[in-house]
């Protein structure tokens, strides 16, 4: 596997730093990048977890104040019986 850092250029280490800096282990690339995609996985699955309870709510009151608002057509009754939204 290519390691990431081939790509990056950071120009010329600074004499007195370029033997301080620590050898990175084989895999450390692939490591972060897992940490990272677990992180992320993980904060999507609490964003669904807030967002679909939140929503699923609203639609349901939306529904509610839909079905007991009075009928624009001044509350007709058919054969059937009154007409409301949702009722098929």
């Amino acid at each position: 596997m290519d390691n990431p850092r081939d790509d990056i250029d950071t120009g010329h280490p600074i004499k007195a730093l370029r033997d301080l800096a620590p050898e990175e282990t084989p895999g450390f690339f692939d490591r972060l990048r897992a940490k990272i995609d677990r992180k992320i996985m993980t904060n999507e699955f609490v964003s669904l977890g807030w967002d679909v309870p939140r929503l699923v709510l609203k639609e349901f009151m939306e529904f509610l104040f839909q079905w007991f608002q009075p009928d624009p057509s001044g509350g007709e009754e058919t054969d059937e019986g009154p007409t409301r939204p949702g009722d098929a």
